[in-house]
């Protein structure tokens, strides 16, 4: 009498290689002992948050600055601004941590207006900082702008620093971007102020 060849099933082979390995995966693992006592029963320690509780960063701050790729040339505008800004959404950039837009030096005229105050240039930025600022802010990022801690900036066009007058930044002009606001940030490359000058970090 011929017996029927049995050919098993592709989930019986699947099942039975998963038990195998799950069954060596057990082997592998150490031993956990069992308390003697019901007593000596502990509660697992929580896993630790995303965020630690000491105030620091989980990343380094991340963003783009421009003055890199554009110096004080005439593409360093308000649509070239704009333009980061959308690209961080479109290309998850933003969904990745990086959250800054920042504006390096040559945004403001060289010299102030009649009442001391720092004045974007109206060329690259018609609209002014706000309306460049409120963008950003639209597309859920935070801008920042460059100042300089003495007299002059580091461009050697020797744009005004906040040193020379008393309004440190454009927070005071109807035009400027609010450095009070907790998505705005005053960004310096300079660490030691002279009396004329400021003393420039090397860029």
């Amino acid at each position: 009498m011929r017996h029927r060849c049995f050919r098993p099933s592709k989930r019986r082979v699947i099942g039975a290689l998963s038990a195998g390995l799950l069954a060596t995966a057990g082997l592998a693992l150490p031993a956990v002992a069992q308390p003697s006592h019901p007593a000596e029963v502990t509660t697992p320690a929580s896993a630790p948050s995303a965020a630690p509780g000491d105030g620091l960063a989980l990343t380094p701050p991340m963003g783009f600055n421009n003055w890199n790729s554009t110096h004080c040339r005439a593409e360093f505008n308000e649509a070239m601004v704009k333009g980061i800004a959308d690209i961080f959404v479109a290309k998850g950039l933003k969904d990745a941590g990086y959250q800054y837009v920042n504006l390096d030096d040559c945004w403001a005229l060289p010299q102030r207006d009649a009442d001391g105050k720092l004045v974007p240039d109206p060329v690259r930025f018609p609209n002014g900082i706000k309306a460049v600022a409120d963008y950003v802010h639209s597309k859920g990022l935070k801008i920042g702008i460059y100042t300089s801690a003495g007299t002059k900036t580091c461009n050697t066009a020797g744009f005004p620093g906040p040193s020379a007058m008393r309004s440190p930044t454009p927070s005071s002009s109807p035009t400027g971007a609010s450095t009070t606001s907790s998505t705005t940030t005053a960004i310096t490359r300079v660490s030691t102020p002279s009396s004329a000058t400021a003393t420039c970090a090397t860029r």
